[in-house]
């Protein structure tokens, strides 16, 4: 595929410009370069431009190396060069530059980045972003010490986390392969010109002649009287009229004689560790136009952020005995400065190496005095032995290696906890989907307090409230649609991750990750009506969690179209894999409360409540996606339901009888048996007794809405949308 460039450079208002760039063409790949550099009057200009000239050089001598880690090679050996030749010259200290590379072949582009450079593909009419700034403000928006809109408006903003060239190493971000198709374009840019120009103004300009395309860019720079140095660098996937070629390679040491002239990059040398320094005692940086004094940051963009689940139990651990010789063991002396004759400092050493010595023999013979077995008086035994307990099958099973009896702590009374819940879900990775860009609903939300509100709810981990006020939003107008995303991931980063990430042994553990499937008892006790408190609790609306999603996406309707834009949004075959996720988590749940043997009411109430849910989505629209997207899943959804609907017949004297006096689980509980007959399509029983009727009377599975053929044509909905108010 024949690759169409463009690109520019505009110094603004400053005296220089500290920008630089480059594409050229290789036999493999095009490449693309923006580098910003920072550094006082002499230094950000020769960062820039050594950056540019060393990593051309680094992909020029590439051969057959993958393009990732060709990528991250080039930049370390660019990182090493530019700290080398800034601590050669004092009049270069302290510079640095920020980078982006993309490496564009037949079909795919290469992404790598340092700094606040950014890359951009546009496609369809659609600017996607594929990196992120390495910003001091990013680093607290990740932190949730801001929030994105006081990011974007902070007055350090400008403030860099990493940059080449001011530590020996630098932590290089390499983004994902991204697919190109004919007519896209990859756009690099620097500060001065995402700052000033919108993402959706990229989008809507006309890029098939790529090099006009930049320099529009920068007319609109211009016009908004931006201040920075600009510069943004286009590739166009396919052929234009334009006859533009490849950049020159710079030259760092053109136009000052006192700045040596690195013909070549410096050699790299082994990477050094830096120790971390104690606090007050960290030294002083030059004075820059810009300050990078957070090399690595720890976060990596797009990990997910899973809800710290609540602590186990404490356990009470005996010690070991290898941790009774670490603790004998004396700690590692200080360092001593000796400033005598080399005969004096030979003496010292030799003897505080036999005092180590004596006290590493006085730590072993403690370690064997302290595992010899020693008799223990009435009231020390059970202090003196191991209080270490695994619960398996085979209820408390001793963890000592010798088999030694040991004692659980605080173990709890007879019949509570006969047999282990095993809630371990093992949800499949979904499969592997294909880029999904949207067509409908492409246009950015309105703002207002809507959009405030439900930002707010989903940074808080308030996923219904987020979810609902989208909803309100929608209708106002459809534009609102693109917060369902947001709304959409908290559910998944609030919930469904912990979620699939958890495992509970016993049925108390399962009151820990129990919000996470229908809410909190607090939020239900905060949003539940009189009416919903009338129906059992298996029954009741989900406040909260993954049923809660699971409800709001199966009811949707023409005024909030959930289903809609999700579809648009994500793609269809990525909701079907979260739906899919969800219930494989309500089956896994509903199939190990099944193995609880003896159970209470509240196990029961919980039982029910995952066979309702369960039941009733795959009897509706979430069942119907999941099996025509994700039918990999659907049999083990099927056994895991049979496996908790299936009665079961013990050995009463093989079980502990219940404290409360009830009879152990000898069959199928009334209450899970209704859930399953009301999710079904049974009516709600107003009484105990037409309860009791129902459930046996209902044998037959009838879906609880009309088949598709049955349904009315889709309402036409107009999209309300703001006046574009032009400016001349």
């Amino acid at each position: 595929m024949e690759h169409s460039l463009g690109y520019s450079t505009d110094k603004r208002t400053r005296s220089e410009n500290q920008d630089n760039h480059g594409v050229f063409r290789f036999p493999r790949f095009t490449a693309a370069i923006v580098c910003d550099g920072m550094g006082g009057h002499v230094g950000g200009a020769y960062a820039a431009a050594l950056a540019v000239r060393t990593l051309h050089q680094a992909l020029s001598e590439a051969g057959d190396s993958p393009l990732p880690q060709l990528l991250e090679a080039a930049l370390q050996k660019t990182n090493t060069a530019i700290y080398e030749a800034a601590r050669k010259n004092h009049r270069l200290a302290g510079m640095g530059t920020t980078a982006v590379v993309v490496l564009v072949t037949e079909s795919e582009a290469y992404v790598a980045h340092v700094g606040d450079s950014r890359a951009y593909v546009i496609s369809r009419g659609e600017a996607r972003a594929l990196t992120r700034d390495h910003t001091m403000v990013n680093l607290f928006v990740d932190a949730e010490l801001l929030t994105p809109e006081d990011a974007a408006t902070h007055p350090e903003a400008h403030v860099l986390s990493r940059s080449l060239g001011m530590e020996r190493s630098v932590d290089v971000e390499l983004g994902a392969a991204v697919p190109i198709e004919r007519g896209d374009t990859v756009l690099l840019c620097s500060d001065g010109v995402h700052g000033v120009v919108t993402d959706w103004e990229f989008a809507n300009i006309a890029w098939g002649k790529p090099n006009d395309a930049v320099a529009q860019v920068l007319r609109i720079v211009e016009a908004r009287e931006g201040d920075d140095n600009a510069t943004a660098v286009a590739i166009y996937a396919g052929p234009s009229s334009e006859n533009v070629s490849q950049t020159d390679i710079p030259d760092p040491g053109q136009g000052d004689e006192g700045i040596p002239r690195p013909l070549s990059p410096t050699p790299l040398p082994e990477p050094i560790r830096q120790q971390p320094m104690a606090l007050g005692t960290e030294a002083k940086e030059p004075e820059t136009e810009r300050q990078s004094k957070v090399p690595n940051p720890t976060p990596h963009p797009g990990e997910a952020r899973p809800e710290p689940m609540p602590p186990p139990r404490p356990i009470r651990l005996t010690p070991t005995a290898q941790q009774v010789q670490r603790s004998a063991a004396p700690s590692s002396p200080p360092k001593v400065k000796l400033d005598k004759p080399s005969a004096s400092r030979s003496l010292v050493v030799g003897g505080f190496a036999l005092a180590v010595a004596l006290l590493l023999c006085l730590g072993v013979v403690t370690t064997i005095l302290r595992r010899a077995p020693t008799p223990a008086g009435p009231d020390e035994g059970a202090d003196s032995r191991a209080q270490i307990v695994v619960t398996g099958a085979e209820g408390l099973v001793p963890a000592g290696s010798q088999g030694e009896q040991v004692d659980a702590v605080d173990a709890p009374p007879p019949g509570e906890i006969p047999v282990a819940l095993a809630f371990s879900p093992e949800i499949p990775a979904s499969p592997r989907r294909l880029p999904h860009r949207a067509v409908e609903y492409t246009q950015p939300p309105p703002g207002g307090a809507v959009q405030w509100n439900a930002v707010q709810a989903a940074r808080n981990r308030n996923c219904p409230k987020a979810l609902e006020t989208v909803r309100e939003g929608m209708r106002q107008s459809v534009d609102y649609a693109q917060l369902y995303t947001q709304a959409w991931n908290c559910f998944n980063d609030s919930h469904a991750i912990p979620l699939a990430a958890s495992e509970a042994r016993t049925w108390e553990d399962f009151a820990f990750i129990a919000h996470h499937f229908e809410g909190s008892p607090e939020q239900r006790a905060q949003v539940e009506t009189e009416a919903a408190k009338e129906l059992p609790l298996w029954a009741r609306p989900a406040v909260g969690g993954v049923e809660y999603r699971i409800e709001a996406w199966a009811g949707s309707n023409e005024h909030d179209l959930i289903i809609e834009s999700m579809s648009d949004l994500i793609g269809e075959p990525k909701v079907a894999d979260d739906l899919a996720r969800d219930l494989l988590l309500e089956a896994y749940a509903a199939a190990g409360l099944s193995q609880v043997e003896a159970p209470n009411e509240r196990v029961i109430d919980w039982w029910a409540r995952r066979v309702y849910v369960l039941t009733r989505a795959m009897q509706g629209r979430a069942g119907r996606i999941v099996e025509q997207h994700r039918s990999d899943v659907v049999p083990t959804l099927r056994a895991l339901l049979l496996q908790a609907t299936t009665p079961k017949v013990v050995d009463p004297t093989a079980v502990v009888a219940p404290t409360d006096g009830s009879a152990p689980n000898d069959g199928l509980p009334e209450q899970v048996a209704l859930a399953q007959a009301v999710a079904l399509g049974a009516p709600m029983p107003d009484t105990k007794a037409e309860a009791a009727a129902k459930v046996k009377t209902t044998a037959v599975a009838r879906p609880r809405e009309p088949a598709p053929s049955d349904l009315p044509m889709p309402v036409k909905v107009h999209r309300v949308r703001a006046p574009v108010i032009q400016s001349e």
